[in-house]
């Protein structure tokens, strides 16, 4: 046993940490983290089932330029960031319809896919300068600082689109 204290003893010498000593003591093998009594794997299954119940919202340029795109000018454009500000959640759960107007400027909603997605659109007279998709998966929110959450992002997409001149999506969902 002497023998086996003084080879460990030599070789600790060189190391400054607890963790790098404990590690000499069980024989090399560093334990990365104390036994719980429960499966990694199971634990780790968890919380993966954990993130798909609870699916955060998602903001995505599909780099699909919007066809026949029409470009505001600065005057538009202001006009275009006020009708997407009046978007609320109740407007996109409506049907096919003119939901806001500023001057020349609208927020169509132009219906749904045949997921049953809220398709919008902002057009200045009959062209279109920014649309998103919004799923249908989003909009299941049942109290109102989701249905808030939802709205809001369903504004930022619609200013990214306007910013970016491609279609974007939102999808996703709120516990």
């Amino acid at each position: 046993m002497q023998l086996k204290t003084k080879i460990c003893s030599e070789k600790a010498k060189g190391l400054n940490t607890k963790s790098d000593k404990k590690a000499l003591k069980n024989n090399g093998v560093q334990k990365p983290f104390k036994k719980t009594g429960r499966n990694p794997k199971t634990l780790r299954v968890g919380i993966i089932f954990l993130i798909l119940l609870i699916m955060p919202l998602t903001k995505t340029n599909t780099r699909n330029a919007i066809p026949g795109i029409v470009v505001p000018n600065a005057s538009q454009r202001k006009r275009c960031y006020e009708v997407i500000a009046q978007l609320d959640f109740a407007d996109l759960g409506r049907g096919a319809m003119t939901l806001h107007t500023v001057d020349d400027v609208r927020l169509d909603m132009q219906g749904r896919t045949a997921a049953g997605d809220a398709n919008l659109a902002v057009q200045i007279g009959g062209d279109v300068c920014a649309s998103a998709v919004i799923s249908h998966t989003a909009l299941i929110a049942n109290n109102t600082e989701n249905q808030r959450g939802v709205s809001n992002a369903a504004i930022s997409v619609l200013n990214q689109s306007l910013d970016t001149g491609n279609n974007w999506t939102l999808t996703g969902q709120l516990p």
